[in-house]
């Protein structure tokens, strides 16, 4: 990028191009000056604004409402996080790294089909019904919802623990 250009160009634009220039749209605008409890509550209004946005379009099946939405929810989302590091010192990049590793661990092993019977059996007497599939790209089960189609929990499943690096403990 050359010097005074607002925006990078690149051959495809991602996710961390967006993060970018999220941050150097909030610097140039002041945004992290102020790290007040209403400076955060302010941008909690905006996201939910933007998310509304973006809900409204999947309401009424409008692609150019959702697209706009989500874009403008991920941006908003960016502001709020950085304003999180910035007053905080939050280490966010091994938060993502955790909690990414540890949505991984929900899938189970190909050859533990004996835990994928008993967690079933649990969310049953839990009365949730839960199916499992078998993805064969990755050699692992995966059990979801059978309405929704979330992705469940086995039984096994240990929560991340991200405290030390939120509260550096």
């Amino acid at each position: 990028m050359r010097k005074g250009e607002i925006m990078q160009e690149n051959k495809e634009y991602t996710i961390l191009d967006l993060f970018n220039d999220t941050d150097k749209f909030n610097r140039i605008a002041g945004a992290y000056n102020d790290l007040s409890f209403e400076s955060f509550d302010n941008q909690l209004k905006i996201i939910k604004e933007e998310f509304y946005e973006f809900h409204d379009g999947h309401a009424t099946q409008d692609l150019v409402e959702i697209c706009d939405g989500l874009i403008d929810t991920y941006i908003t989302l960016f502001g709020y996080q950085r304003k999180l590091e910035e007053k905080y010192d939050i280490d966010f990049s091994a938060i993502m790294q955790k909690i990414a590793e540890n949505n991984l661990s929900k899938f189970l092993p190909g050859d533990n089909s004996a835990l994928v019977s008993e967690t079933i059996a649990e969310y049953a007497k839990k009365g949730q019904y839960v199916t499992s599939g078998y993805n064969h790209e990755y050699n692992v089960f995966v059990i979801r919802d059978a309405v929704t189609k979330k992705v469940k929990k086995p039984i096994n499943f240990v929560p991340v623990d991200i405290t030390k690096e939120v509260l550096g403990e």
